[in-house]
């Protein structure tokens, strides 16, 4: 919902972008004095969770909301456990019991079953081609958290948050630079609203739950961590009806599918 109240002020590229820049005002200012607790061949991981799990996934999102329903849009984000675990098994050589590969195969028909390709979706059939920037942008967060669990589990979270933020400003500066909103923009009153929806998304959705989703990291496990978007489908639906966009039977087939899929998944991990 905040996203939609951005929208007004300013188009999805340019919302990922301030939002990625508010944020990294915000961990910079309370993770300054951890700035050397970094070795040098911890860069390559950390421009993969700066570029891959943040800046990405920040632009993708708002694209997506703009053309889909944001609840649709939250129960896609669900499908992030479910990449952990295939990008964990493929590229980390993680195990997977024959429970998880219940729950991979459930939840991503669940998934396929939401986006419905095959659905009119009310004359508009290509919009779940925007629906699959969501999926993508979780793909994104499965392999950063993948990346910070096996290789920079030995940096302070707010260390870790401050330059993984830092690399992902970089294309965001030069995105504003390009798009220049501030020319558009007939005074700061104007887009006061939006502004105060990205900073809150910036520094309270990014910022502060970047540095404690790390830090679950840090306690559990990359899947265990992962598992907090279980609740996104419900809260997101939920929010999203109350804003009255409508929901489809497709739809809650295709959260069920995902939620049954996660379930399983961690049910997985704990008998392991």
């Amino acid at each position: 919902m905040l996203m939609k109240q951005a929208l007004n002020g300013f188009n999805g590229i340019e919302i990922g972008a301030i939002r990625i820049l508010f944020a990294t005002c915000f961990v910079t200012v309370i993770a300054w004095p951890h700035r050397k607790n970094w070795r040098r061949k911890d860069g390559k991981h950390l421009a993969i969770v700066g570029l891959i799990g943040n800046s990405l996934p920040y632009l993708l999102f708002p694209i997506a909301i703009a053309y889909v329903p944001s609840g649709v849009v939250g129960v896609a984000n669900s499908t992030t456990p479910l990449f952990t675990l295939i990008i964990g098994v493929i590229a980390f050589r993680k195990r997977l019991s024959t429970m998880g590969s219940v729950g991979v195969l459930v939840g991503l028909v669940g998934a396929i079953i939401l986006i419905a390709p095959w659905y009119d979706h009310g004359g508009e059939s290509q919009q779940w081609g925007y629906l699959s920037l969501a999926i993508i942008a979780s793909a994104c967060y499965g392999l950063s958290v993948n990346t910070m669990g096996s290789f920079l589990g030995h940096l302070k979270p707010r260390t870790l948050t401050m330059f993984a933020l830092w690399i992902a400003s970089i294309p965001s500066i030069g995105i504003l630079l390009y798009s220049q909103p501030w020319q558009r923009i007939d005074s700061l009153m104007a887009v006061s609203q939006p502004l105060a929806a990205i900073a809150f998304l910036g520094i309270v959705s990014t910022g502060m739950a970047t540095i404690l989703f790390v830090r679950l990291i840090k306690l559990s496990s990359p899947l265990i961590a992962t598992s907090t978007t279980y609740l996104i489908p419900i809260v997101a639906l939920s929010l999203g009806f109350l804003d009255g966009e409508a929901l489809e039977l497709h739809h809650l087939i295709g959260m069920g599918g995902i939620l049954i899929g996660v379930y399983f998944i961690n049910a997985q991990k704990k008998a392991s």
